[in-house]
């Protein structure tokens, strides 16, 4: 008989390292996650983050599989003033110039973090 391992250690607490504890925690007793960052209690850029200042959006099909890990997790995004933003309304420019404007088929919900 195979012996159960009891506990998960996860290295890095970025939205990454979360959604693998979240997994994890369904098949070991105990996770832990081993981060060199204090967790701001009010939203703020992490020290140890570079693009932690830059704009982040979470499209429509990780709202879905997050909402399935953190059920409610939308409305508390919208409860603590994650704004709703249009997907043709956003405009992207990289080094490579101009990207092309979202479909708002593939994307109808973006949501600002």
């Amino acid at each position: 008989m195979m012996q159960r391992e009891t506990h998960a250690i996860i290295i890095g607490g970025s939205l990454a390292g979360l959604l693998a504890a979240r997994v994890l925690a369904k098949h070991f007793d105990r996770v832990s996650i081993v981060e060199r960052d204090f967790f701001p209690e009010k939203p703020a850029p992490r020290p140890g983050i570079p693009q932690s200042r830059h704009l982040h959006i979470l499209l429509n099909r990780g709202k879905i599989i997050l909402e399935e890990f953190f059920p409610g997790l939308e409305n508390e995004l919208v409860a603590a003033g994650a704004p709703s933003l249009d997907p043709r309304s956003i405009g992207w420019f990289s080094p490579a110039g101009w990207a092309p404007l979202f479909s708002p088929d593939l994307n109808d919900l973006i949501r600002a973090c």
